[in-house]
């Protein structure tokens, strides 16, 4: 969100240099072009859920198998473990 927010925001930049002053636009808008794009597809890969997850979401996951493994007695015992 923040990439297609900054993406905007420089495009708005080059269009003002352009209207309201005598400097070259080209690189903002280059740029705001480049980072609305990676923008969308970050937002688009966001809403479909084919985001990579966060470190923390990893780890949490490795240390729930990793409790369950070793309490496999008492798992049978008790059902699945989701607490750690």
């Amino acid at each position: 969100m923040k990439l297609l927010i900054a993406g905007l925001g420089l495009i708005a930049l080059g269009l003002a240099l352009f209207l309201f002053t005598d400097l070259n636009p080209t690189t903002p808008f280059i740029a705001g072009a480049v980072c609305t794009f990676l923008g969308v597809i970050n937002l688009l890969s966001l809403l479909h859920g084919l985001g990579a997850g966060s470190a923390s979401d990893t780890t949490d996951a490795i240390d729930l198998v990793l409790a369950n493994d070793r309490d496999s007695a008492r798992r049978s015992a008790q059902g699945f473990s989701d607490h750690i």
